[in-house]
């Protein structure tokens, strides 16, 4: 890690990242895979789609036998076993086995064979088909599946009617339902998105909540237990007197400090493998990957300087401290943060607008710390 990691750099505009999928729409993986490796939210998704097929497919079948249409009869027949048995699977809590791919490919066959044997009264039931694809299939294979089921069952209608314009016009309708589907969807994942970001920010800074900071360490505690060599550290800064400054100046003056201070934050963002988030109050967290500890030390030492060399009063200045600790193979996510939360505590016990790491703190003194009550130690900051 070079010592560039640690310089401020000038704050740019960010793109906001696009929606991500729904998280309950299957992938390609996914669809290949036993139910009971996907998540819940999937698993009932397919378990749901399962009823609804399995109560259709009953009177179906005995219409199709009562008509004496033997192919039919046999695919529905095999059908409900299939879906049967996965019902019986779940409903006993037992492990289902049955990949979600099967069922796609044995509910098209059905689909298509009724299209070929009857026509346009079975070809209605593609568009249940169509949009059910789009809503709990991942875009980038139900597009190309949906295409294809419309592009086929156009053909076979064709085929079984020897009239242009009934294809036709199942074609185009299909297609504009198709349309639709995925122009809904754009806009459920939108706001979808905007949701999850707006649950995940801070109002007042724009900065990333307690929340989202939460859900972060998570994911860097599994990725250090997996990859015991990628290097963790985080620093746990708090606003010096904020009490005596919301005191003195107003609360609205206070949160302009917030803002002032948020700002200088997000610039070490820019630097890549950085999270800056306001986790409470005058409390503000950064969550590096790949910075080894001299570089956040470097890193903290500069957000101080640059906090303090803002004009966020009229006639006062106003200072930070800082507490840097990295991740270590012994700790677990309590831990890791209340070494940062130590070393912050005594960054402020030892006279304040300073960073202290935890490197620097006697063992007696962070083994008599760490046995300290939490609330204590938040208390006698000020």
């Amino acid at each position: 890690m070079s010592d560039s990691k640690s310089q401020s750099v000038p704050l740019k505009s960010k793109t906001p990242k696009g929606p991500s999928n729904l998280e309950f729409q299957i992938d390609l993986w996914a669809l290949l895979s036993p139910p009971d490796e996907l998540p819940e939210s999937q698993q009932k998704v397919i378990i749901l789609v399962s009823i609804a097929a399995f109560l259709v497919i009953i009177p179906s079948t005995i219409y199709h036998h009562s008509r004496g249409q033997t192919l039919l009869t046999v695919l529905d027949a095999a059908f409900l076993l299939v879906i049967g048995g996965l019902l019986y699977q779940y409903f006993r809590k037992k492990n289902l086995l049955l990949p979600p791919a099967i069922f796609t490919l044995m509910i098209s066959t059905i689909s298509l064979s009724n299209i070929y044997i009857q026509g346009v009264p079975s070809s209605y039931w593609l568009f249940p088909l169509i949009l059910g694809h789009a809503i709990v299939v991942n875009r980038s294979i139900s597009i190309p599946y949906n295409l294809f089921m419309i592009t086929t069952s156009g053909l076979l209608l064709y085929s079984s009617t020897k009239i242009f314009s009934v294809a036709f016009e199942f074609v185009g309708a299909a297609l504009v339902l198709m349309g639709i589907s995925y122009g809904m969807l754009t806009i459920l994942l939108n706001l979808q998105h905007r949701l999850v970001m707006q649950s995940k920010s801070d109002s007042l800074t724009g900065l990333k909540n307690r929340r989202y900071m939460s859900e972060q360490i998570a994911k860097a505690m599994s990725d250090f237990s997996d990859n015991p060599k990628t290097v963790y550290g985080v620093v746990m800064l708090d606003v010096d007197l904020f009490k005596s400054i919301n005191d003195e100046y107003g609360h609205s003056q206070g949160d302009d400090v917030l803002i002032g201070i948020a700002s200088i934050l997000s610039k070490t963002e820019e630097l890549g493998n950085i999270e800056a988030m306001r986790i409470g109050g005058e409390e503000f967290l950064l969550l590096a990957k790949d910075f080894q500890l001299y570089a956040l030390e470097n890193l903290a030492e500069t957000v101080r300087v640059d906090v303090e060399k803002l004009t966020l009063l009229p006639d006062n200045t106003v200072t930070i401290s800082a507490g840097v600790a990295m991740l270590e193979r012994d700790h677990d996510e309590s831990e890791w943060l209340k070494l940062a939360d130590i070393c912050l505590y005594e960054a402020k016990r030892s006279g304040r607008n300073k960073v202290v790491s935890s490197h620097e703190i006697d063992e007696t003194l962070l083994a008599t710390a760490l046995n300290e009550n939490h609330h204590h130690r938040r208390k006698s900051r000020s």
